[in-house]
Parts: C-alpha cells; sequence; structure tokens
C-alpha cells in the first residue's frame, strides 16, 4: 500500500463521526494491507511508529521538520512555523496547514 492510500484512510476516518463507519473504514484498510504492513499500520492508526516498550527517537530537530514541510508544500519556513504553532495544540497534522496546497506524497525529492 502506497503511503499516499493509507493517508487517504486516515483522512477519511478523521471525517467520520459514526463509529460503526469507522470500524467498516478500519476493515477496508486492515483487508487492504498486506501481512508485512500491517503490523505497521496498526500502530500508525494508533499513532505511533512502534510498539510502547521500543524507545523510538527520530533525531530530528524541530527546525529540520519544518524545513522538510516548506520544501513538501513549497511554502518559506516562517509560514510553516507559523501554521505548526497555531495547529500544534490540535494534535498536529501536516496536512491542516491553513492556505497551503495538498501535498500529494507523488513528488520525488
Amino acid at each position: 500500500m502506497t503511503f499516499k492510500r493509507l493517508a487517504e484512510y486516515f483522512e477519511q476516518l478523521e471525517k467520520t463521526p459514526s463509529r460503526n463507519s469507522m470500524v467498516e473504514t478500519l476493515a477496508e484498510l486492515f483487508r487492504e494491507s498486506s501481512a508485512e504492513e500491517i503490523g505497521k499500520v496498526v500502530y500508525l492508526t494508533q499513532g505511533r511508529v512502534a510498539p510502547l516498550y521500543e524507545p523510538v527517537e527520530f533525531q530530528m530537530a524541530e527546525k529540520s521538520i519544518l524545513k522538510t514541510l516548506a520544501l513538501a508544500y513549497e511554502v518559506n519556513e516562517e509560514k510553516v512555523s507559523a501554521s505548526f504553532k497555531r495547529h500544534f495544540a490540535d494534535g498536529f497534522g501536516g496536512h491542516r496547514f491553513t492556505g497551503f496546497k495538498r501535498f500529494d506524497g507523488e513528488k520525488n525529492y
């Protein structure tokens, strides 16, 4: 499964108010995931990248993350930084940047 497809499922889940509909969407997502992907998909669904007992550090400073997002969305870092601060309390998601074009995940860097 491509990351873009996984992001589409997560976006659909965010918009779904009904618990039953969420369960149906998750069932579709899990059916579409391969045996090699399912563990990672489940962790990402829980907002994790690994089990709680595994210490995971990305070794990326906030400034590096903001620079990466600025490149991905083709905007200046100041705009990303302002949007990041505005949305961080909401459970920050890169796609929530106000006024930014949607990053389609297809661009090669």
